[in-house]
């Protein structure tokens, strides 16, 4: 009867090695498709599609009777959208340039105008560099995610096809995430896309903050094709209440002494008593604007939304970047306020001291569906409670314990 020898030969040694080889090879491969797979899951399970609406923004508790007019809200961003704003003729004229008022051109007999988006409460909503990381924010434009959109869109619009009925930022959602990177930056400008396109509707009084000379480092830009001014004229519908100014630069949110005089009259001329302040990144530009301005207008009523504020690619691969997708592929707003709160994370050099948080609501198919939830508590820098079980934005409802935010009496 033959038998193995106790020792295999060379020929054997070589297929055993040869084996284990292919076999860690597989199972290297199996498990790529493995992540591949759960983040493409995760997208997949998106109850919207990315030029769609979908999320509803409230500084206070909303009584169940107003569900229906914020369910008509909705529906008639998103319909105006699908039957204006997807039109090629409108399309190509947003391409052109920013169709908003520059607050630096506005004569001051008519800053009282805007009192009445300001609302019973003096309040103003500060975006500064709205989708950074969509247009600026990728120090290596060969490495951006959108990189092969612009050449495929360039050498379209050239040869006189259709302009994309996306605009860019719904472009980057499209993308396959395969990095939890990629994944918070797709969720955190669509964020902002859904609040500017709600507030800029129900005629709250906005202000962008866009980088001064951006055409400069704009990816993708080529004169009468600038993906930034059709995507700010398409969030913004080009509405009234809704006006921009400019920052010194795109890599800092600081604006100029002279500018800084203009917002401060225009400030006073509406009793504008809260700033409220999103757009991005965090410790970055939004720092360097809330430097700009808070000797002039004091600290105690800016605050930062963490529902629309945007983390630097940069400042996430750390610990500051754990756990700030849930499950289900959304953004984790309870990690990402624990982070706020924290004076080390995102590259803050001074923190923007107070946080106010939106009752967000969720919809689908137009219609709306609320989920009440625990409160995030906060007593103060570090000391946050009862909010472990909080993980949807949109089911459920967190706020600073912020009287201020909590009443029904509107904007």
């Amino acid at each position: 009867m033959a038998r193995f020898t106790s020792k295999p030969n060379g020929s054997l040694k070589r297929l055993l090695a040869g084996l284990v080889t292919l076999l860690v090879v597989t199972m290297a491969f199996l498990c790529y498709c493995a992540v591949d797979t759960a983040w493409a899951g995760k997208k997949s399970k998106a109850d919207y599609e990315s030029d769609l609406v979908s999320t509803y923004f409230s500084p206070f508790k909303t009584s169940r009777k107003n569900m229906q007019k914020y369910t008509e809200l909705m529906r008639e961003i998103n319909e105006r959208n699908a039957a204006v704003e997807d039109s090629q003729a409108w399309i190509g004229e947003a391409y052109k340039g920013i169709h908003l008022r520059n607050l630096i051109n506005i004569p001051k007999s008519e800053y009282a105008n805007y009192k009445k988006y300001a609302g019973k409460k003096g309040r103003i909503y500060i975006i500064v560099h709205p989708a950074y990381y969509t247009f600026f924010g990728k120090g290596d434009m060969t490495e951006h995610p959108l990189i092969s959109e612009f050449k495929k869109t360039e050498k379209v619009i050239s040869n006189g096809g259709e302009y994309p009925k996306k605009n860019l930022v719904e472009r980057l959602y499209d993308k396959m995430a395969l990095d939890e990177t990629l994944f918070v930056m797709q969720e955190q400008e669509r964020l902002l896309r859904d609040f500017v396109e709600v507030y800029s509707t129900k005629g709250a009084l906005v202000l962008l903050v866009l980088p001064r000379n951006y055409q400069k480092i704009l990816y993708g830009y080529s004169k009468g094709h600038d993906e930034y001014a059709r995507y700010i004229n398409e969030i913004s519908n080009e509405a009234d209440n809704v006006i921009y100014m400019e920052s010194v630069t795109a890599t800092n949110g600081e604006i100029t002494y002279e500018d800084l005089d203009v917002l401060m009259a225009f400030l006073e001329a509406n009793d504008i008593e809260t700033i409220a302040m999103g757009g991005g990144y965090v410790g970055r530009c939004l720092e360097g604007f809330y430097d700009s301005i808070i000797d002039a207008f004091g600290h105690g009523h800016i605050y930062q939304i963490p529902e629309i504020v945007a983390v630097s690619p940069d400042d996430i691969q750390g610990r500051w970047g754990n756990n700030l997708i849930t499950q289900s592929g959304r953004l984790n707003l309870v990690q990402l306020h624990r982070n706020l709160l924290t004076d080390g994370a995102y590259n803050k050099v001074r923190t923007i001291p107070k946080l106010k948080h939106f009752y967000m609501y969720k919809f689908l198919k137009a219609k709306l569906a609320r989920k009440e939830g625990e409160r995030m508590n906060v007593g103060g820098a570090g000391n946050v409670g009862n909010i472990d079980d909080i993980q949807e934005y949109g089911e459920d409802n967190v706020d600073a314990n912020d009287a201020s935010y909590n009443s029904n009496d509107g904007e």
